[in-house]
């Protein structure tokens, strides 16, 4: 213990360069590849935009569903359905 230094004796550009050192030695190389990262991106990329356009669509749907069921340029208080049969 008395030959290591606490981090209040070292001066900043010491700890620093200590701290690279750590760094380089307890270095691991990545578990995969360059090119398996960049294809795992482009995966993610494609999930993405897939999932954005379905939920588009969705709300497209949702809104011309709704539109549709608004029958534009009629009076609300005189529907079919409610009508009193007419006397022949």
């Amino acid at each position: 213990m008395s030959d290591e230094l606490s981090a209040a004796e070292l001066s900043t550009a010491e700890l620093s360069t200590a701290l690279r050192e750590l760094a380089v030695t307890c270095a691991t190389p990545p578990v995969v590849g360059g090119a398996e990262i960049r294809d795992r991106a482009t995966r993610r990329r494609r999930r993405r935009r897939a999932a954005v356009t379905l939920g588009a669509g969705t709300a497209a749907l949702a809104l011309l569903a709704f539109a549709l069921t608004l029958r534009f340029g009629e009076d609300p208080d005189h529907h079919a359905a409610n009508r009193p049969p007419t006397e022949r």
